[in-house]
C-alpha cells in the first residue's frame, strides 16, 4: 500500500504542512483563549462573591444603624431642607403622639408651639445657610402640652448642597428646667433664711441692749440709795 504522502509533490507537501502548522496554531490560540476564558470567569466569581459580601455587611450594617436610630432613646428625626419629616424614630413619634406613617411628609412646624414657629422657621435657614450644627430651644406641642426642647441639627452624611436632608436630635429640656427650679427654690430658701438669721441677730443684739440699759437703770437708784444710807450711819 502505497503512502499518501509519497504521492504529493513538494509544493502539495509544503501546502499541507503550511495547513497542519497553521491547524496547530489555531488550536494553541483556541486553547489559550479557553483558559483566558476560564480565568476571567474565575476573576467574575471571585468578584461576584466579594461584591455578595459586601453587600451583606452593607445590610447588616443598615439594619444595626435602623435599629439604633429606630430604638434610641433621644427623638431622632430626619428633616428636608423645608423642615418636612422625611424620617422619624420611635421615641420622636411617642414624643409628637402620633405614629409614624401619620407624620412622614408633614411639616415639623405643626407640632411646634405657635409661639415658636418663626424661630423654627429661623432655625431651618440657619441649616441651609452652612454646613455646621445648628441649636435652637423651642416649645413642641405634646399630648401633655407644650414642651421646651432643644434641636440640633446637622447635615446628613452624603448630602450634597442641594439635595438636603438634616438629622435633627430633640432634647426634651423638662429635667433641666426642673432642676434649674428646684435650684432657684434653694436659693431662695438660702437667702430667706439668711435673712431670718440677721433679722434674729439684730432682735438678739436689740434685746441684749435693752436688757442692758433696763439693768443699768435699776442698779443706779439702788447705788445712790446705798450711799444715802452710808452716809447716814456714818
Amino acid at each position: 500500500m502505497v503512502d499518501p504522502l509519497e504521492r504529493m509533490t513538494r509544493g502539495q507537501l509544503i501546502a499541507e504542512l503550511r495547513k497542519l502548522g497553521a491547524e496547530r496554531r489555531r488550536d494553541t490560540k483556541l486553547e489559550r483563549l479557553v483558559h483566558d476564558l476560564r480565568v476571567h470567569e474565575e476573576q467574575v466569581q471571585l468578584q461576584q462573591d466579594q461584591l455578595m459580601e459586601a453587600q451583606h455587611m452593607l445590610e447588616a450594617s443598615r439594619d444595626r444603624y435602623a435599629d439604633l436610630y429606630d430604638h434610641a432613646p433621644l427623638p431622632y428625626v430626619t428633616l428636608d431642607r423645608n423642615g418636612v419629616i422625611e424620617d422619624i424614630n420611635l421615641t420622636g413619634a411617642e414624643l409628637l403622639g402620633r405614629t409614624r406613617p401619620l407624620l412622614a411628609g408633614r411639616p415639623l412646624r405643626l407640632y411646634v408651639d405657635e409661639a415658636d414657629r418663626r424661630t423654627f422657621l429661623d432655625h431651618m435657614r440657619r441649616c441651609r445657610g452652612g454646613v455646621s450644627p445648628v441649636t435652637t430651644e423651642l416649645k413642641i406641642k405634646t399630648e401633655k402640652g407644650a414642651v421646651l426642647v432643644q434641636l440640633h441639627s446637622r447635615r446628613a452624611a452624603g448630602s450634597g448642597k442641594d439635595a438636603v436632608g438634616y438629622r435633627t436630635a430633640i432634647v426634651d429640656l423638662t429635667a433641666r428646667l426642673e432642676a434649674e427650679e428646684t435650684r432657684l427654690r434653694a436659693r431662695e430658701e438660702r437667702e430667706r433664711l439668711l435673712k431670718e438669721e440677721e433679722r434674729l441677730l439684730v432682735a438678739s443684739e436689740a434685746k441684749d441692749q435693752f436688757l442692758a440699759t433696763l439693768s443699768h437703770e435699776l442698779r443706779t437708784p439702788l447705788i445712790s440709795r446705798r450711799a444715802s444710807l452710808t452716809t447716814c450711819s456714818t
